[in-house]
């Protein structure tokens, strides 16, 4: 099938990660590293980790997979590394049902990944299906045409009924700034009148590079 399941997981630090040597530290995250880089070559599996400024989000797994099982298996071998130097706060999952398969790729490592649920009114649901494709297509263009979005990868994912929100939003950049920018441009569009809630909003730096 085309469609693939996505799972992106927020740690904490607890209290015995501030109590424990630098060298119980490194050897952590140094494993940490390891299994989230064994992981990201397997056949249809994507894995990245990020660091967070988030006061509640110290690190961020996100992952791209082919099923719920792989996902689930994942997460089984990061609370095998040290589970007590870590508290999971926020996790979330979605279907990416068009994956664009250069974007899977391990070609392109871009430096900074922003990620946030998002729920629209339930009234965007109810107007005409010829309405919301002129609007959702009047977004789409205003993002690809800003003047600042020159190296920004987009990921929209779906988590009707198997989350708590309805969807699960990814951006993957090389500059912090532009992203900033692009998303300020685009609290013009018209789109933005069904917007209800789009947070919490994670933004961290990847690690693997």
């Amino acid at each position: 099938m085309d469609e693939k399941l996505s799972s992106l997981h927020c740690f904490k630090f607890s209290d015995d990660w501030f109590k424990s040597s630098k060298s119980i530290r490194r050897s952590f995250l140094d494993k940490l590293k390891k299994t989230v880089s064994k992981a990201a070559f397997k056949d249809g599996f994507v894995s990245r980790l990020y660091s967070s400024f988030r006061y509640d989000a110290d690190l961020l797994v996100w992952n791209i997979a082919d099923s719920f099982e792989d996902l689930l298996s994942f997460k089984g071998a990061l609370y095998d590394i040290k589970p007590f130097l870590l508290t999971e706060t926020h996790s979330f999952f979605a279907v990416y049902t068009h994956p664009n398969k250069e974007y899977l790729k391990h070609d392109k490592k871009f430096k900074y990944m922003i990620a946030y649920p998002l729920k629209k009114d339930v009234s965007w649901y109810l107007l005409p299906e010829s309405e919301k494709q002129r609007i959702t297509k009047q977004h789409v263009d205003m993002a690809l045409k800003d003047e600042n979005n020159t190296d920004i990868r987009s990921y929209t994912m779906y988590s009707f009924g198997i989350d708590d929100l309805e969807f699960l939003l990814f951006y993957e950049t090389d500059s912090i700034l532009n992203w900033m920018k692009t998303a300020m441009d685009l609290r013009k569009a018209e789109a933005r009148k069904w917007v209800t809630k789009e947070e919490p909003v994670f933004a961290g730096y990847n690690l693997m590079l």
